[in-house]
């Protein structure tokens, strides 16, 4: 048989919370690497949008220099992305201008005029016949700009700019605050996957469980799970498994239980057929030698006197008779072993039956001259659930084998009581005790302790076994003490519990 592997070295739970993390972890690793290697560029492709945009508003403001629309576009777009600008003339005469400072004015114009000093470009990032985009330093500022300059369609010249240290130090703020969000990320991260590893691993701990003790066969642990998902609907099928496996193997063990039990019946049959025919042959060897004799001798006349003839014709139909009784008391024995025959239960007084039973050997005590002493409680009913002649089976052989053993004083005692929950059952007879090594054997089939004796009074020694084969039919017991002066045979049956 496979046992189940009931121990997990690699808990579920433990792999969902892992993994969670790990995942964030992972996501927030990325998201930081992004912020160092690529938002300054982002950040730089999206000013040179915003320089592009102010470029665009600038020549449709020369083209109408007398609206006052565009010019408030422009000023409001340098001051919302803190872009500075400058239109100058051919001679380098200020038209409109964001910047107050009249030397840095100057310097600038000076340098769109002459193209920018290469020296003071760091990058040309864009170039078109219209305008450059490029980094410049500005040596006097320390400072480094994002610079779009050219000439507008009307042939004046423009700078825009804005500071490239300020999108730095933007990116920066950028990325010291993504990092402090990451580990705040992280900590909500662990707490809330601990929750929700717990949350959605307990239903399956559950099923773990429910299929361990379903692999050992016990099919009374139940899902009780509320879940409408996916492991709600495989609790509802394990449920459903249980029950069918249940049902299955309970039919397959009656099924087996029945199986097993004819084959027992069957092995049985054939043993106690094989018995029948040993102890019949075994036992009818005597009455039919003594039958056999006789008849051949009323056949060759040996005695042709009428006493003689009927003597030996007594004889015969004596041995034809306890033969008779000798086959049906084992025919008796056979279905009682069997369990076959007529075994209806009724409930009845166990005192009444035994005094029934004592009334009809009234004339064969006084014939014996046996003083015989009832203990019965007259007042008090001992109710039980059995079949009466089966009963009666146990109170008539029991009482015969105290009249054919009784003995000295000649005394015969039969006793009815209530112990515990039982009704309890015996007969004495003062006589010999049966000697200790023979107890044992005295429920056996033909078991004999005097065999002239017993073939003597005609007893078949069959008699035992029919009340030993009763009481483990009923539930009861049976069994046999020596007593300092005789021998007490009793019997004990359920009472019923219904029964005052």
């Amino acid at each position: 048989m496979i046992k189940c592997k009931k121990i997990c070295r690699h808990s579920l739970k433990k792999q969902l919370f892992f993994r969670s993390i790990a995942l964030v972890l992972l996501t927030l690793l990325i998201a930081i690497v992004m912020n160092a290697f690529f938002l300054k560029d982002i950040y730089i492709k999206g000013k040179e949008a915003k320089l592009l945009d102010a470029y665009e508003i600038m020549e449709k403001y020369v083209a109408n220099p007398e609206s006052s629309e565009y010019q408030d576009k422009l000023q409001s777009i340098c001051s919302t992305f803190n872009l500075s600008f400058i239109i100058a003339d051919t001679d380098t005469k200020t038209i409109i201008s964001s910047i107050n400072n009249t030397k840095k004015l100057n310097r600038i114009l000076n340098d769109v005029q002459y193209s920018i000093d290469n020296d003071d470009v760091i990058k040309e990032l864009k170039k078109t016949e219209n305008y450059t985009i490029c980094t410049q330093k500005d040596i006097s500022e320390e400072l480094v700009y994002l610079t779009i300059y050219g000439k507008l369609s009307n042939g004046n010249f423009f700078v825009i700019r804005t500071a490239v240290d300020d999108i730095t130090y933007s990116v920066k703020i950028t990325g010291t605050f993504l990092l402090f969000v990451s580990f705040c990320s992280l900590a909500f991260a662990c707490i809330t996957s601990l929750f929700v590893s717990n949350h959605i691993c307990k239903p399956i701990e559950k099923l773990t469980n429910i299929s361990i003790r379903m692999a050992d066969l016990d099919f009374n642990v139940k899902y009780d799970g509320k879940s409408n998902s996916e492991i709600g609907v495989l609790g509802e099928n394990f449920n459903h498994m249980s029950e069918t496996l249940e049902k299955t193997i309970n039919e397959l063990r009656e099924a087996n239980k029945k199986l097993l039990k004819d084959v027992e019946q069957k092995t049985l049959i054939e043993k106690m057929r094989t018995e029948f025919i040993s102890n019949v042959s075994h036992e009818l060897k005597t009455p039919i030698a003594l039958i056999s004799g006789y008849a051949e001798g009323l056949k060759d006349g040996i005695n042709a006197d009428p006493e003689s003839t009927e003597y030996y014709l007594d004889v015969i139909i004596d041995e034809t008779k306890k033969m008779n009784y000798m086959v049906k008391e084992l025919t008796r024995l056979m279905q009682l072993e069997l369990g076959d025959g007529d075994f209806d239960l009724d409930e009845f007084d166990f005192n009444q039956v035994v005094n029934n039973c004592l009334e009809t050997y009234k004339l064969l005590f006084d014939e014996k001259q046996v003083n015989i002493v009832t203990n019965i409680n007259k007042d008090e009913a001992l109710n039980i659930v059995a079949n009466e002649y089966h009963i009666e089976e146990v109170i008539r052989n029991y009482i015969n084998n105290a009249l054919n053993h009784v003995e000295g004083d000649m005394r015969i005692e039969v006793t009815t009581k209530r112990q515990d929950e039982f009704a309890y059952f015996s007969v004495f007879n003062t006589g010999k005790p049966i000697p200790e090594e023979s107890l044992e054997y005295i429920w056996d089939k033909f078991y004999k302790v005097d065999k002239a004796r017993t073939r003597a009074y005609g007893g078949s020694g069959i008699g035992l076994s029919i009340v030993k084969a009763i009481s483990e039919m009923s539930g009861g017991k049976c069994g046999v003490t020596n007593k300092e002066d005789g021998v007490e045979f009793w019997f004990m049956i359920a009472l019923n519990k219904s029964c005052p």
